[in-house]
């Protein structure tokens, strides 16, 4: 559903079936992070997000059950979506209420550019099916991914521990470019459209050297998996400076985790410089 301009609340909606339990048990303190991350650093905005789950989100009425959730749900500004080896219960309109979720996010996200969609599939090992309706549950599945992989990009994680650490870098990086794009829009009160000014990165900052991670703040939303991340070798993207640490983006040379796409945006990090590029 496409929501409001205003992004003083950012509404997260997280969709899949009843089988990746501990995945949305782990949202929240991703959604968390993020929002003790936005007010480290922007200790002056009101932006929040807000985690929309049907469990916390509904309440009983008459009806359409998936329709019902739909119209109590409202608005949201990003879709996540997960499945791992149940595509879930027919609705009268879809194959599950993950799916036809995703149709009304997907046909939101045509018609008015949002909202953001990411979709995860858990890729591990489980017991074979031992029903009919468990083999047909994957087949729907493997259809579902085929189309989506048709129209975008989706994302792997091994299992459901590293769930938070293929969610956390991409919600942040999607925060990001709203807030960003949110403030380009910033308008003065004659009405005319502020132009935002050019940042110039420091002089000292070795954009594009090779480097080795040093350090992850406390303030990071890497903080807790920085065992996994110190130490590793990658190309410096952006660094800005905040007092004695950096906030910018990396490249790592290696995958921290399975399934990673090596980009971090990292807002507090420390760097040795390995070599500069010429």
């Amino acid at each position: 559903m496409a929501a409001s301009n205003t992004l003083e609340t950012i509404r997260v909606f997280l969709a899949s079936p009843s089988d990746v339990s501990s995945e949305r048990e782990s949202t929240p303190g991703i959604i968390n992070e993020l929002n003790r991350t936005i007010a480290a650093l922007l200790p002056n905005t009101k932006v929040r997000l807000e985690l929309i789950r049907w469990e916390s989100h509904s309440f009983p009425a008459m009806g359409r059950p998936q329709q019902i959730i739909n119209d109590q749900i409202g608005p949201y500004d990003i879709f996540v979506g997960i499945l791992w080896k149940r595509f879930g219960t027919p609705t009268g309109k879809a194959d599950s209420g993950t799916e036809e979720e995703f149709r009304l996010a997907y046909t939101n996200w045509k018609n008015h550019g949002k909202p953001h969609i990411l979709f995860y599939f858990n890729r591990a090992s489980s017991a074979p099916p031992k029903t009919q309706n468990e083999i047909n549950q994957l087949g729907k599945i493997v259809a579902f991914r085929e189309e989506l992989e048709s129209r975008g990009l989706v994302w792997e994680y091994s299992d459901a521990s590293q769930f938070s650490s293929a969610l956390r870098p991409h919600l942040t990086e999607v925060v990001g470019k709203m807030l960003a794009a949110s403030k380009s829009k910033t308008r003065t009160k004659a009405g005319k459209e502020r132009v935002p000014a050019r940042r110039t990165k420091p002089k000292s900052t070795p954009v594009g050297a090779k480097i080795r991670i040093a350090d992850i703040g406390k303030r990071d939303g890497f903080y807790r998996d920085r065992k996994d991340i110190i130490g590793k070798s990658a190309t410096l993207i952006e660094a800005i400076p905040k007092g004695s640490w950096f906030m910018g983006k990396v490249k790592l040379d290696e995958p921290a985790y399975k399934g990673d796409d090596m980009n971090y945006p990292l807002v507090e990090f420390k760097f040795e410089l390995i070599e500069v590029d010429a």
